[in-house]
């Protein structure tokens, strides 16, 4: 087994892994929704009857309180706390899907970027050259035992580089070594589609440093279709360099894995 194959397997797995934990949070967060929306009614409706018929809160009111009853004031301000509440759990809930399966992405595709370079690294001339020129010193150019280990290390300083860099940035690599032909049908009802990678990337930077608010556009297609673009990484590495997973050292780092108990879908 090449270095590629055995780093595309840890890969594989790791990132496998990885989305089981992303789908298995968000998917018990969705299930535990509506026993905790009947908690939080229950709560909410409690605190605003007591608001409306305990003399200790008589004085807290402009008006007639017995009118504000009358009127449904109180019933309704429960109402809206029960919506908010929701409205809130549900815009933390994709936030932290985003960012955890963003992170995934992020990953995996760094790392798909470093089995390309072990499978051919002949294809990265190209983009090491400007780094080859500035940043190459005179002791790793006389430590090197050959041009290739030269080659090398420059090619690790760039991915190291890379890795500090945007997701679209490691992506747009990705499919430009790996540019599939037009007739290439990787994953059933899936498309790559680069601006929607851009809209939902901008939104996880927004989560992070502006708070919450927006919910994901497409919801759990969104999660889905990051996912989908995980698994569409692989085969274009297997397409593109003949990348192999090993079923038996798979199944082997798998067992080393965290274990995650979740769901599948395809």
């Amino acid at each position: 087994m090449s270095d590629a194959e055995r780093l595309a397997c840890e890969i594989f797995t790791r990132t496998m892994s990885a989305w089981n934990a992303v789908h298995t949070f968000r998917w018990m967060g969705q299930l535990g929704l509506p026993h905790a929306t009947n908690q939080a009614a229950w709560q909410n409706e409690r605190t605003c009857q007591h608001l409306a018929s305990e003399d200790k809160y008589a004085e807290l009111f402009t008006g007639d309180r017995q009118k504000l009853v009358d009127l449904g004031v109180f019933e309704n301000a429960a109402k809206a706390m029960t919506e908010q509440s929701v409205t809130t759990f549900n815009s933390a809930l994709d936030a932290a899907s985003l960012i955890l399966a963003h992170s995934v992405l992020d990953s995996a595709a760094i790392d798909w970027c470093r089995v390309c370079a072990l499978a051919e690294p002949t294809d990265f001339m190209r983009d090491v050259r400007d780094v080859a020129q500035k940043k190459v010193t005179l002791s790793e150019v006389y430590g090197a035992a050959s041009i290739s280990e030269l080659r090398d290390t420059v090619i690790k300083g760039y991915l190291d580089k890379l890795e500090r860099e945007s997701l679209i940035e490691k992506l747009d690599l990705i499919l430009r070594l790996c540019r599939p032909p037009p007739d290439f049908v990787a994953i059933e009802t899936y498309r790559y589609d680069r601006e929607r990678i851009v809209v939902l990337d901008k939104m996880r930077n927004d989560y992070a440093h502006r708070g919450l608010g927006r919910r994901l556009p497409g919801g759990d297609d969104d999660v889905w279709f990051l996912w989908k673009t995980t698994n569409f990484l692989l085969l274009l590495v297997n397409h593109r360099y003949g990348i192999r997973l090993d079923p038996a050292l798979c199944s082997l780092l798998l067992a080393g894995q965290p274990n995650q108990a979740g769901t599948t879908k395809s």
